[in-house]
């Protein structure tokens, strides 16, 4: 195996290389990491592009918004449109990975996150299974030295490139979990709503953002509204604030260019 930088805590845990036998000199292969680009997790996954056909041409992910060095060729196969990750949406397990008979490389990812599952890479495992390797992955588990509580999440991939991916390696965290997350709108977040009203993004303390459903916020709002011509929204999360009046809240939406309707 390729020797390759380690950033590694009690809470870190990188996985074991996934990819075919490769019997080629470890000097024809070139190993990446991008653990310092996810700074631990502090810089969370954004986004996949790729460029794949019989295998994965050229991987390459941004952090916090920031996009990554190109990991491969930008030569065969075909260019994907790419997949963003929402705002509060994390990786939480590699469930499936392809990788080529011959010539040895990756072909296919299949990721499942809090939200959905989504794919990076060929399709044409499914089409010629012969062909192809896939490997089912478990939930990583934590290490017996991390007393952090919160679920894994992928932070970072590190692998082999030699003209297409070789290997691919992945780097879990388990961080302390956010008092806010399971009911951000219940624990002194500021909600926003979005235009249709039926989503709210909300801004905990920790500066952390959640995305939550109408029917979990809605009830925390006191009934400060402003009018934006398109439609009567909330502007504010005022369920816990002990000073909160009608009369400072028609203050308040007085002062947006609104009214209070009475709630």
């Amino acid at each position: 195996m390729l020797p390759m930088r380690a950033r590694t805590s009690r809470c870190h845990w990188p996985s074991a290389r996934l990819s075919p036998t490769w019997r080629a000199s470890p000097r024809e292969l070139t190993p990446f990491d991008d653990s310092d680009l996810a700074a631990g997790g502090v810089n969370p996954i954004s986004r996949f592009d790729w460029r794949s056909g019989y295998w994965i041409n050229y991987i390459q992910l941004s952090y916090g918004g920031k996009q990554g060095d190109m990991h491969g060729t930008d030569a065969g196969g075909s260019v994907f449109p790419g997949v963003a990750l929402a705002n509060g949406e994390r990786i939480t397990s590699a469930v499936r990975v392809w990788t080529n008979v011959a010539p040895a490389g990756v072909a296919r990812l299949e990721f499942t996150t809090n939200i959905r599952t989504f794919v990076v890479g060929a399709d044409q495992p499914l089409n010629d299974p012969g062909a192809y390797r896939s490997s089912y992955l478990a939930i990583p588990a934590k290490p017996s030295s991390c007393t952090n509580d919160g679920e894994a999440r992928l932070i970072a991939i590190r692998g082999w490139v030699n003209g297409w991916l070789t290997g691919i390696s992945f780097v879990w965290a388990w961080q302390k979990a956010d008092p806010c997350s399971p009911n951000p709108c219940g624990t002194g977040a500021t909600c926003t709503p979005s235009s249709d009203g039926k989503q709210f993004a909300c801004t905990c303390p920790s500066g952390k953002t959640y995305s939550a459903a109408s029917s979990a916020c809605i009830n925390d709002y006191v009934g400060c509204y402003k009018d934006d011509t398109t439609a009567l929204v909330p502007f504010k999360l005022a369920a816990n604030d002990a000073t909160m009046t009608n009369e400072k809240c028609e203050s308040m939406a007085r002062a947006y260019g609104g009214e209070h309707i009475g709630l």
